[in-house]
């Protein structure tokens, strides 16, 4: 069985994008600008989240989130 198409792609490199699983978020929302996310969108390479407001993702650069590089579902987590 084929796995579905992200519906969604970034708008700097076109990769795709894939829902936040719920331990992103959680880490997300440790960042004080980022508390009340309610859900996001990362890119395939996880160097960028876009948020959702509204039930509206925000696909715009200026949205974006910046990840830590080569990021896994700890990718936010502190030493």
């Amino acid at each position: 069985m084929q796995q579905a198409q992200s519906p969604f792609i970034c708008p700097q490199t076109r990769q795709a994008l894939r829902e936040a699983t719920s331990e992103e978020l959680a880490a997300l929302r440790k960042m004080p600008a980022h508390a009340k996310l309610e859900a996001a969108w990362i890119r395939t390479d996880s160097a960028m989240a876009y948020p959702v407001q509204n039930g509206i993702p925000q696909l715009i650069p200026s949205a974006g989130i910046p990840l830590d590089q080569g990021a896994s579902p700890t990718f936010l987590s502190t030493p």
